[in-house]
């Protein structure tokens, strides 16, 4: 008999446990924006990680040279992609950086 009352306790807690996960795979949490700003000059060094710094973000952001074609500015969510390892990692080379969706912002390259 106690044994039974035992496993009847221990299902229940289990079953408890469960319910809690379930239902808190479901709640979805809120996007947190990431940008990041190029410190290059030229188009050489984007796709190195040493040449970003991030910045915060901003739905409109202004924080570059006079606008050019070298991406300066890119901005996503971190469901997107987790930092500026992993957007660069879908990228080959820095024109297809320059021409991304996620690219907010453009400047002059030195070498124009």
């Amino acid at each position: 008999m106690k044994t039974n009352k035992f496993f009847f306790g221990l299902a229940a807690l289990i079953l408890a446990f469960g319910l809690v996960f379930i239902t808190s795979a479901f709640i979805q949490k809120d996007p947190t924006y990431l940008a990041y700003q190029y410190t290059g000059d030229d188009e050489s060094g984007v796709m190195s990680t040493a040449n970003w710094t991030p910045i915060t973000y901003n739905p409109t952001p202004t924080e570059c040279d006079a606008e050019g074609e070298l991406v300066c500015v890119v901005q996503f969510e971190d469901v997107q992609f987790a930092n500026i390892a992993s957007f660069l990692s879908n990228y080959s080379n820095a024109k297809e950086v320059n021409k991304s969706s996620f690219a907010k912002r453009h400047k002059e390259a030195v070498n124009h």
